[in-house]
């Protein structure tokens, strides 16, 4: 039964990160160079030793990081969606995660909360290689690696 949930779970995650990336990719003024900036101020503040990050190496790059963020929602919800290589597009999806809380969730109690049980679901995904109730990575590791399938572990859990 809990095997169910989780799936059930792994595949609205994936829907909602699908319909987050087509809303990026359906925005043009998203990938411009100050958007980013504006994004981010309007949805928090960054941890201080992370704010040195974005303005040193992420904002100065930023349409190359808005891409990376549509991407990587789009390429996650997917693998989510379809239970294909879950477990380490859930590494993925957590550092996604990981880092957008650390951008914009400083003084944010609440949104820090929701981040975090968010990353906790994200996690979760790829630990009980919830692909393998109702997704692909059952029949993928029949015929691939079970060590890329179900990468960073070994086997399935």
């Amino acid at each position: 039964m809990m095997r169910r949930i989780l799936a059930i779970v792994r595949m609205l995650v994936g829907a909602l990160l699908i319909t987050l990336s087509i809303q990026k990719f359906g925005n043009a003024g998203f990938f411009e160079p100050d958007n980013l900036a504006r994004e981010l101020s309007q949805n928090g503040m960054a941890f201080p030793f992370y704010q040195d990050i974005l303005d040193r190496f992420i904002l100065p790059n930023a349409p190359v990081f808005a891409l990376l963020v549509a991407a990587g929602e789009l390429v996650v919800g997917v693998s989510f969606l379809l239970g294909a290589f879950t477990n380490m597009f859930s590494v993925v999806g957590t550092f996604m995660v990981l880092n957008i809380t650390l951008a914009v969730c400083y003084g944010n109690v609440g949104g820090l909360i929701g981040h975090l049980v968010f990353l906790v679901v994200v996690g979760l995904l790829g630990v009980y290689s919830t692909g393998n109730t109702w997704g692909l990575d059952a029949s993928l590791a029949r015929r691939l690696s079970t060590r890329l399938v179900y990468f960073p572990y070994r086997t399935q859990r």
